[in-house]
């Protein structure tokens, strides 16, 4: 992978650093500059990039890397063009000009900022701000038990976030999760990763399902078990964002892995909802957070909660949840549950992989 140094590079993307500075383009936004053959730079004409990785993905590798000209500090996910296969390249390369808009005209705190977007022969490039800070499955696991002060807090920046992506830009991000957020810096802002899974709303349905095991809504269970196209409804993020305020106020997911595909089924997911909601684990909790937590976990998605609505939900009018302290809970639960909520055989797995559906076949 580290051979893509030296690509030679076949467009790149007008709204992106390089297409904005370093070609002084038009300007025109959500539009690509080709170059011809044999006069082409290279990858590394604009980008050091380290030999170390960051992170793997289901197609891309992160590496950490610098943006030549103003020695900016960034990370280069580069995507194999082969792996990742037709639809996946033609759904990442219309969304970049969205993603690289979105940071230029509606830039959020709680949403990583994308640079620029190249392309080679067989890569592409995903250029992202560089984050110093842990990511919330590693911080998790070293802060809990948490107070529900601090669940709060982080709640609060997540569903920020996704308000933001649903109601500003426009997209459902469909891969929400612990491990795809991180801390800008030691205990700055919370920041939302890998958008560029994401798909617009009101648009037609996803082919193949996105998404993390244990994070998925009952209508895109569904979907995989009919092999239907899924849903890329906006309250799919909800579920998941219900999921993460569960497992911060437990140490524990709300559902077993085994008991996951049960909620193909109205009944199923009405009993296992039911089922971890009146949990033992919940029990030190507030009323409010519950009734939160109900409203994010409707099995339901015509009512279950949008992520404005649950921004406005009483639990976060008991005072401004931001920047309190870190006053854990007596008891609880013990380090070994946020253990295995971190282990390989748990939905949480720190792998990181992705569930892809594409006709009958998995892709981890």
């Amino acid at each position: 992978m580290l051979g893509a140094k030296t690509e030679r590079l076949t467009r790149v993307w007008t709204d992106g650093l390089v297409g904005c500075a370093t070609l002084q383009s038009t300007g025109d936004s959500g539009h690509t500059i080709q170059f011809p053959e044999g006069a082409a730079p290279a990858f590394v004409d604009y980008y050091d990039i380290e030999d170390n990785s960051e992170g793997c993905g289901t197609y891309g590798i992160v590496f950490p890397g610098t943006y030549r000209p103003s020695g900016t500090p960034c990370v280069v996910k580069v995507v194999d063009k082969e792996a990742a296969g037709a639809s996946y390249q033609q759904d990442l390369a219309r969304r970049m000009s969205a993603l690289l808009q979105m940071t230029q005209k509606h830039c959020h705190p709680n949403v990583v900022h994308y640079l620029d977007m190249l392309e080679s022969a067989r890569f592409y490039f995903v250029i992202m701000e560089k984050l110093e800070g842990p990511d919330l499955l590693d911080w998790f696991g070293s802060e809990f038990p948490l107070s529900e002060r601090v669940c709060k807090d982080v709640a609060h920046q997540v569903l920020s976030a996704l308000q933001h992506l649903h109601t500003v830009v426009g997209i459902c991000h469909r891969d929400v999760k612990l491990d795809n957020f991180r801390f800008r810096q030691q205990g700055s802002d919370l920041v939302l990763l890998d958008v560029d899974t994401a798909h617009c709303l009101n648009s037609e349905k996803c082919q193949h399902v996105a998404g993390t095991l244990g994070y998925l809504a009952p209508e895109v269970v569904r979907s995989m078990q009919e092999k239907q196209p899924a849903p890329a409804d906006s309250h799919v993020d909800i579920w998941a964002c219900g999921v993460v305020l569960y497992a911060l106020l437990t140490g524990e997911p709300p559902l077993p892995s085994n008991d996951n595909f049960a909620l193909g089924t109205t009944r199923g997911s009405a009993f296992l909802v039911g089922r971890a909601l009146n949990a033992k684990q919940l029990s030190g909790t507030s009323a409010h957070a519950r009734d939160l937590l109900k409203g994010m976990l409707d099995p339901e998605q015509q009512t279950r909660f949008s992520a404005a609505c649950a921004l406005n939900h009483l639990w976060f009018q008991e005072g401004s949840p931001l920047s309190r302290p870190n006053v854990k809970l007596p008891g609880g639960a013990s380090k070994p549950v946020v253990a295995d909520i971190a282990g390989k055989t748990d939905v949480f797995s720190v792998a990181k992989q992705h569930l892809m559906l594409k006709s009958e076949s998995w892709h981890w």
